[in-house]
């Protein structure tokens, strides 16, 4: 059964907090709105949640490219490996904010993701809600985005994406209509920043 509760992105009570690291904890997929789309979340720790994710997305477990949210840099370094100092200046520039950038994936990485990674996804979006929930769960989250169909790909609403996936997720945190134009994506694997999809955020 789905549960759907109305929060506030900018001051989120705790109630709504506990109910949703309540669902993380136990192998729950949650949908919760970002600066750029709502978005499908889960424990990066659970693989039973991580597989769950991959199914609702129709991909292999090997082959899923989830982004990696935090609510700051502090965890980067499990995830990446070194950056260079000029990238970790782009990062820093542009983050939190909606921008998913492309990054070498540490050792450590492929643990999480189950399988051999040779890249992350690595994400701080602008949104205070995403912030306290992830660090009082004291632990990043995958994500992976919502598409509706090609003509309107992304739901601006809870309502909308309730209709979508009830019974299939646990939780829909409804933060009220959400933006339509998903994080604008920049690999950093190669040594100079290359766009591959110009999103919400101006690069």
């Amino acid at each position: 059964m789905t549960k759907m509760i109305r929060i506030d992105i900018e001051k989120p009570d705790d109630r709504g907090l506990n109910m949703t690291m309540e669902v993380l904890k136990n192998d729950g997929i949650i949908i919760f709105p970002t600066d750029s789309v709502y978005t499908m979340g889960c424990d990066i720790r659970s693989k039973k949640a991580y597989e769950r994710l991959c199914r609702l997305k129709d991909v292999k477990p090997e082959k899923a490219q989830f982004s990696i949210i935090c609510a700051d840099f502090s965890h980067l370094s499990e995830f990446a490996k070194q950056l260079s100092n000029s990238e970790f200046k782009t990062l820093k520039s542009h983050l939190p904010g909606p921008y998913t950038f492309i990054l070498p994936a540490s050792k450590e990485a492929s643990r999480f993701f189950h399988y051999s990674k040779k890249t992350i996804g690595f994400r701080i979006p602008n949104t205070h809600l995403v912030h306290q929930l992830i660090k009082k769960y004291e632990s990043p989250i995958f994500s992976a985005s919502i598409q509706i169909d090609k003509e309107s790909p992304y739901a601006t609403t809870a309502d909308e994406i309730f209709d979508l996936y009830e019974g299939k997720v646990d939780l829909i945190l409804d933060g009220g209509i959400c933006g339509e134009i998903p994080t604008t994506i920049v690999d950093l694997t190669s040594g100079e920043p290359e766009i591959i999809r110009q999103g919400a955020g101006e690069f």
